[in-house]
């Protein structure tokens, strides 16, 4: 105890000769702050009290009232720990310590950010030093300050000019005040300077690299690469880190090829350097494990957008084996698999990132999109829930829910979520994803206007404003969800496909994504002239020239082919779309594929194929209106007309009950099934919604109020 170091006279003369009173102040101060860290507060307090009087009046005591300090912020008296600090004096060698204990008393429990500031300005004040300069400027950068950081930084420079981590802080603060002309200014003029400062150079690169200027980066890296031969440890570093820029250089400048090359490279000299640092500090060790993994990753993601999944997985697991919780590699992994099919291989690499990081959404969204692949909707619906329960305006889990939820036939739950969005916060109505949600919602009740007047009030949306548009644009070329070859009113047409046109001109991103360019080539199909078609058939090339298995452009190229009549050719593309495996990113446009497929087979009396992709289409979208309407026109053409009824039913009541193609045939096939009072009702409806809907009181209405007649 601490007692125990004044007890037995004898002892207690041997001790003070043999042990020094700085070294007995250390016991003490440990002893404390051992008791502080078990929770022991009124052991730690009485340790702390007896090195107060032990050391009164000797150069020690200035340690023991910081100690204190410490112990009456665990015991949650703030101002105790503020007016002990306060006592010590500029004179003390504890004073630039008290003073940052100080600061971060002020900082965090607080929150005061002009007494913290005032703490490191004493300390400057008292002793101007490059170290003092330093910490103030930190001190800037911790509360958002860039500019006051600038200057201290400046001021500290000034007392060492030599200092490369200095002149690297200042350009790191530059770069966060977003004035990127001025940092690049700054990094070449310190460059200039001290041309052999390695981490500058690296920077100035990654500056280059942020501002896509990938020629200048390219030519810096050349110089140091060609300087690079040395091959001590701090060398093999620096050209590691070269390697893997240049490999981004590389990547920017679209040359995959070149960029695998470079982070081969740099993979290799890594694997030399961790030879050498086998007798390093842990520390040292973990970092470079860290880098290793690093290395490893962007390889994987390399080879993964150059189509070779086998070398991607064996570089993922690479980084795994350099550091087991590597979790960017585990997240890539996970994707990779689900997006093969390989779904118990994802789980459990899902379950893994959750052990490593509860709080993983991505990993929680991955868990929901595959126990709904494996058809188990419920354990689905529960990650959703957590993550929503935890958190109820993340709207890109919301976003993902709904859809999720459309496509397991449960959207009738879906409003629950957005009203416990709009509780959990007052501002929720107004915040563009919880709008984008509202119109995801509405398109999917087949409620076009609906939707477009939500996505529209998003449209300027960073986040959401791309998505939103898109949505619009594919509701203006199809409002009533129908195939884009099949004949619509042409005057309604023109009108949607204007507006659709427009919508894509004002888009923000150039060039165009691959998704938008799809869009883009719909939207010229949808005039149905010959040079419009060209047009699209020619940015539909140019996607497939980069990627022949990109399944949005060839069902649209398909949809091209059925416009022009060519339905053989269209058959091929979308029978090579039925052989690929299920993308769950891709999920809608793999049902409509499969709908068109399934309509060509219809059309040629092939209702057993036309059938297997219908149900096909359900396992993956249950409230896939088409695929339930298909179902019961192949029915109805073998005259089951009480099976069709079925089918319909399920068809009207995933348009909403507001179709009326699809209400008149519910209508018809009740009546033919002799099931008139059903027929009557659906009739209704229909006609309250579309009172000039032909043949329907004609056809179905009149002749169901016959059959009830004795």
């Amino acid at each position: 105890g601490a007692g125990g170091a004044g007890g037995g006279a004898g002892g207690a003369a041997d001790a003070r000769r043999t042990i020094s009173t700085h070294d007995r102040a250390s016991i003490f101060i440990k002893l404390a702050e051992v008791h502080t860290k078990l929770n022991h507060i009124p052991e730690a307090t009485k340790a702390v009290q007896d090195a107060m009087h032990e050391f009164a009046g000797t150069p020690e005591e200035v340690r023991v009232i910081v100690a204190n300090s410490e112990i009456a912020l665990k015991r949650g008296d703030p101002d105790m720990a503020v007016r002990l600090l306060s006592n010590v004096p500029s004179k003390s060698p504890a004073y630039a310590r008290a003073q940052i204990v100080k600061a971060d008393v002020y900082l965090k429990h607080r929150r005061d950010k002009v007494k913290y500031i005032k703490c490191y300005k004493d300390l400057v004040s008292k002793a101007p030093t490059e170290q003092s300069w330093v910490l103030l400027g930190e001190a800037y950068m911790k509360i958002q300050a860039p500019d006051d950081a600038i200057e201290a930084f400046e001021e500290a420079l000034k007392l060492n000019r030599e200092d490369a981590a200095l002149a690297s802080k200042i350009g790191k603060a530059l770069v966060s005040t977003h004035d990127y002309l001025r940092a690049v200014a700054y990094y070449e003029r310190a460059l200039r300077a001290t041309p052999s400062n390695a981490s500058l150079r690296s920077d100035l690169t990654e500056l280059y690299c942020k501002l896509n200027n990938f020629e200048a980066a390219g030519r810096l890296l050349d110089a140091a690469l060609s300087e690079a031969d040395a091959e001590d440890v701090s060398s093999l570093v620096h050209t590691v880190n070269n390697l893997s820029l240049m490999a981004k250089v590389h990547k920017g400048n679209g040359d995959t090829e070149a960029a695998i090359e470079q982070l081969q490279r740099a993979l290799s000299q890594q694997r030399t350097l961790m030879g050498r640092l086998r007798s390093e500090a842990p520390e040292t060790l973990r970092e470079q494990r860290a880098k290793t993994a690093e290395l490893c990753f962007d390889l994987a993601k390399l080879y993964e957008s150059s189509h070779n999944d086998a070398k991607a997985t064996a570089f993922y697991n690479e980084a795994l084996k350099a550091h087991n919780a590597h979790e960017p590699s585990m997240l890539a992994l996970a994707r990779l698999y689900l997006r093969k099919g390989e779904l118990d291989a994802c789980q459990r690499q899902c379950v893994t990132l959750m052990r490593v990081d509860p709080n993983n959404e991505d990993a929680s969204m991955m868990l929901a999109d595959l126990m709904f692949r494996k058809n188990e909707s419920d354990a689905a619906m529960y990650h959703y829930q957590q993550l929503l329960d935890k958190k109820p305006t993340h709207y890109q889990a919301l976003a993902k829910l709904i859809t999720l939820l459309r496509r397991a036939g449960k959207l009738e739950d879906a409003p629950r979520f957005l009203k416990l969005a709009q509780r959990s916060s007052p501002r929720a109505q107004h915040d563009p994803g919880y709008r984008f949600c509202q119109g995801l919602l509405a398109r999917a009740q087949n409620n076009p206007h609906e939707a477009i007047r939500e996505f529209n009030a998003v449209r300027q949306s960073g986040e959401w404003g791309d998505a939103a548009t898109e949505h619009m644009v594919e509701i203006y070329l199809s409002p009533d969800n129908e195939a884009l070859w099949e004949e619509g009113e042409a005057k309604d047409a023109e009108e949607g496909i204007r507006i659709a046109e427009k919508l894509l001109r004002e888009l923000p991103n150039t060039p165009l994504t691959p998704k938008q360019k799809v869009l883009q080539a719909y939207t010229l199909m949808a005039t149905k002239n010959k040079a419009s078609m060209d047009a699209a058939m020619g940015r539909l090339d140019e996607i497939l020239s980069a990627d022949r298995d990109h399944v949005p452009a060839l069902l649209a190229l398909s949809t091209a082919l059925m416009i022009q009549r060519q339905t053989p050719k269209a058959r091929n593309q979308l029978k090579r779309i039925a052989r690929m495996p299920y993308d769950q990113n891709l999920g809608d446009e793999f049902v409509r594929s499969w709908l068109l497929l399934a309509d060509i087979y219809v059309q040629s009396g092939k209702y057993d194929m036309a059938q297997e992709l219908c149900k096909r289409c359900l396992q993956f979208d249950r409230s896939c209106a088409k695929a339930w309407e298909y179902m019961g026109s192949i029915m109805e053409k073998e005259q089951s007309y009480k099976d069709a009824a079925e089918h319909y039913e399920q068809a009207w009541k995933y348009m909403n009950e507001s179709n009326a193609p699809i209400g008149y045939k519910l209508a018809f096939n009740y009546l033919k099934a002799n099931r008139f009072v059903d027929a009557i009702n659906v009739c209704h409806k229909v006609l309250a919604q579309f009172p000039d809907y032909p043949k329907i009181k004609k056809d179905v209405l009149e002749r169901a109020r016959g059959g009830l007649r004795p």
